[in-house]
């Protein structure tokens, strides 16, 4: 893939996750992702790392319900 490939692909989940489109974010993870998030859980509740689909979904969700 070149960069201007990648760029629009993160683009795409971006604008996915404003519409709340947690499938098209799904679709395009592996099935045995690593999803890491740094920080502390006081701070952001949704720190942490999770393993596979279900788990990373779960990310997207608080962050999303705590964002808004």
């Amino acid at each position: 893939m070149n960069e201007d490939i990648d760029i629009q692909a993160v683009q795409q989940l971006y604008t996915a996750f404003g519409r709340g489109n947690l499938d098209t974010i799904m679709n395009a993870l592996a099935d045995d992702v690593e999803w890491i998030q740094l920080g502390s859980t006081d701070v952001l509740p949704w720190a942490g790392t999770r393993h596979g689909r279900a788990r990373a979904a779960w990310f997207f969700t608080a962050v999303a319900e705590t964002m808004v």
